[in-house]
């Protein structure tokens, strides 16, 4: 998360355009009270559960440019003015909003889920219909990265993804 990612800690002198504070704020206050809680929660004890708070804050970093990203591109209902001015303040990871954009990467998780280790792919990215490591009950386990169960485009329809 960038510098300025929280979006009350803006510099007064840079002020936001009127539609930020009325449009995305609020909204994004939610967003930060959740990864403050999460962020001053005390240590898990255990590294599962460490694992498991950092899954969640990888969740609300998506959910949070999920919701920009909606905003801007699907529904229109910031400016570009408003986009660019985030944009330049790091409100947005402009890095996984520009893969949403391509096709393929419709429904990213993560930016980690599509970095080269070695060549090969986070077990994510493939689609379910081709995924051999289903349990008896047809559900894939998540990925070690994000607890992603599934971001291929294949996997889901627009509707589904968006929710």
């Amino acid at each position: 998360m960038g510098k300025y990612s929280n979006p009350n800690k803006i510099p007064p002198k840079n002020k936001p355009p009127t539609e930020y504070k009325s449009i995305v704020l609020p909204n994004l206050s939610k967003f930060s009270k959740e990864i403050s809680l999460l962020i001053n929660a005390p240590l898990a004890q255990t590294p599962q559960l460490r694992k498991e708070s950092q899954f969640n804050l990888k969740k609300l970093h998506h959910d949070k440019n999920r919701f920009l990203y909606k905003l801007f591109y699907k529904d229109a209902t910031i400016t570009q003015q408003t986009w660019d001015w985030m944009v330049k303040w790091k409100i947005v990871d402009v890095a996984l909003v520009a893969k949403w954009r391509k096709q393929g990467y419709e429904n990213l998780c993560c930016l980690a889920c599509i970095g080269s280790e070695g060549g090969k792919i986070c077990i994510c990215r493939v689609p379910l219909s081709v995924r051999k490591d289903l349990n008896e009950e047809g559900q894939a386990d998540p990925c070690d990265k994000c607890a992603c169960l599934g971001c291929s485009s294949g996997d889901l329809s627009d509707a589904e993804s968006d929710q």
